[in-house]
């Protein structure tokens, strides 16, 4: 027993080594969790969580703000508790600030699945941005978690697909952040893994305009972009945040960091959960291949995680123990010798270079010359700087240049590699090395409009074109899953409303030969016509955006063909 006691001490002051108690922007093995979710398991309040995960988990995001009321005003919905700006949430501001006495960040955030803020202007985000700053964090007014909570900053989980003016929602909010120097205001959200240039991701419009500090991505739900082809997609997420995305929509926050958002067990997600171990692949992967904008890892949620034990060591410790002690961010090595050479005159600025030489954006020296500071305040008269880099070779096509032996081929998403995921489906002979594409290596389909099934061993997005009781267009997504059960097939409908609602009574009718026994949301029903999914109006909320589901059919089944289906909702 003695010899026990003693294990655990020393395991504990390992992890007490490894944390450092809140979000740090210079170090690579921030932890993330969110917390608030009353259908994961042991619930328990903020501040147990924050104890219990406090060598370990160094910010908490408390969800969520889903709606507006009547007014305009945010209204709280998470850890069981509901209240406007008016109501009384003061025993889970108690926990904020528990949490924080501990040295945690801990965020508000807004949106989520049932998420339906939209703005009708920029007027209108700017106003909600004050709304916020005056109920939750620096601001004056009523003060539902109470007079002396401010939180430390909002997260964005926005999943209503595509809404504008968020720029000038993060535009305002900083400005407003700006005027209390108590404390260190944050900005971080959650976008799905698809590249901007993807029309399946939620949020692009997010992506281009507003500035956030952290980038909590979601590797999963969200076949073909998480699981084993995480790997394949961070390097967008990189060039995003690096200011070197092919088609110029780069954050808008040079030093943004990005966060590695996995499910906190099998039961947190349909689909994306990492083993133990590959948590720990991945993440020594991403240290190594992009340290700049790597800056943690973190889960949905902390209730999933904490129960997600292996060995004597939870999923949140895992991630902790794989990020490492806090390392810096290393600094960009310095251009090569071969760049193109500018020496700086009287009057120049970053932009009137980048200007003379075709630079677009101007961020792209800020890359090529670690030297020169995030605003280009620092350029000197007489400095030497280089005007061309080193990232054409990692993006392609560019300017008739080709990919290198070392990295042969250009994918679809314009980047040089030798992945499978670089030189199969989508790779460009043109701007590859030799003309390296190999259409036989194996991977998977990422999109594939023409096709109306899906293999098990394949991903592919396939759109139902047409209106559905005058909604609007919707789309069925279908992903093939490892089945978890020997006598059954697995596949992920994903039904993607665009900007009208999914009302909390729908449906989804498929092909009889689809073979569909069962589903975890809604009811599944044999009809004249076909397979029907039908929701059980009393377990769903309206969304905006798109919901998601897993169904079991049967073992025979291979692919379902959507060319008929048929989705409804009122």
């Amino acid at each position: 027993m003695a010899r026990t006691a003693f294990f655990l001490g020393a395991l504990a002051a390992t992890f007490l080594k490894l944390a450092q108690a809140s979000w740090n922007s210079a170090c690579t093995n921030n932890v993330l969790a969110y917390h608030g979710n009353s259908a994961a398991p042991n619930g328990q309040n903020l501040k147990s969580f924050c104890d219990n995960e406090n060598a370990y988990t160094d910010v908490f995001i408390q969800t969520f703000i889903p709606h507006r009321d009547s007014n305009g005003q945010p209204v709280f919905q998470g850890s069981g508790a509901s209240c406007t700006v008016t109501g009384n949430c003061g025993a889970i501001g108690n926990d904020v600030k528990h949490c924080q006495s501990i040295g945690k960040t801990v965020l508000i955030s807004i949106g989520g699945q049932t998420g339906d803020i939209v703005f009708s202007s920029a007027g209108d985000a700017q106003d909600f941005a004050q709304k916020m700053w005056n109920a939750y964090l620096g601001g004056n007014g009523n003060r539902p978690f109470g007079a002396g909570v401010k939180f430390d900053g909002v997260d964005l989980d926005i999943e209503n697909h595509d809404p504008p003016y968020w720029g000038d929602f993060t535009t305002k909010l900083r400005a407003l952040y700006a005027t209390d120097q108590s404390k260190k205001y944050l900005i971080s959200s959650a976008p799905q893994p698809e590249p901007i240039e993807s029309q399946y991701q939620v949020t692009p419009d997010l992506l281009k305009n507003a500035w956030v500090d952290i980038a909590f991505i979601q590797f999963y739900n969200n076949p073909g972009f998480d699981g084993p082809d995480t790997l394949n997609r961070w390097g967008w997420w990189d060039s995003w945040a690096r200011q070197s995305e092919q088609n110029g929509f780069n954050s808008k926050n040079p030093n943004v960091k990005l966060v590695y958002g996995l499910p906190g067990s099998p039961a947190a997600a349909g689909h994306g959960y990492m083993q133990f171990s590959e948590v720990r692949t991945n993440v020594a992967a991403i240290k190594k291949q992009w340290p700049q904008s790597f800056g943690g890892g973190g889960t949905w949620d902390d209730a999933y995680s904490y129960a997600n034990t292996e060995n004597g060591v939870n999923y949140l410790q895992n991630f902790k123990n794989a990020v490492g002690s806090c390392s810096s961010t290393p600094t960009p090595p310095p251009p090569t010798t071969g760049c193109t050479k500018y020496t700086v005159q009287s009057g120049d600025t970053c932009s009137k270079i980048a200007t003379k030489f075709g630079i677009s954006p101007w961020t792209k020296l800020i890359q090529w010359n670690p030297s020169i500071n995030s605003n280009c305040a620092n350029l000197a008269v007489g400095q030497v700087i280089c005007v061309s880099g080193t990232t054409a070779a990692h993006s392609c096509p560019n300017q008739g240049a080709v990919c290198p032996s070392s990295s042969p081929c250009c994918s679809q998403f314009g980047y040089c590699g030798s992945s499978s995921d670089h030189c199969g489906t989508g790779c460009d002979p043109a701007a590859s090395f030799n003309g390296k594409c190999s259409a036989s290596v194996a991977m998977r389909v990422v999109s594939q409009h023409n096709s109306s099934t899906v293999n098990t061993n394949q991903f592919l997005r396939n759109p139902v074109g047409g209106s559905v009781n005058d909604m609007g267009n919707y789309k069925v997504l279908v992903a093939g899953l490892p089945s978890t059960k020997k006598d059954t097939s697995a596949f992920e409908i994903r039904v993607v409303a665009g900007k009208v609602p999914i009302k909390k009574n729908w449906s989804l009718t498929l092909l009889a030969n689809s073979g569909v026994i069962s589903s975890n949301r809604g009811v599944v029903k044999k009809t004249n016509t076909g397979i029907s999914i039908l929701s059980e109006p009393n377990k769903e909320e309206e969304s905006v955006g798109s919901i998601r589901f897993v169904v079991e059919a049967k073992i025979n089944v291979k692919q379902i063909n959507l060319s008929r289906a048929k989705f409804s909702s009122k």
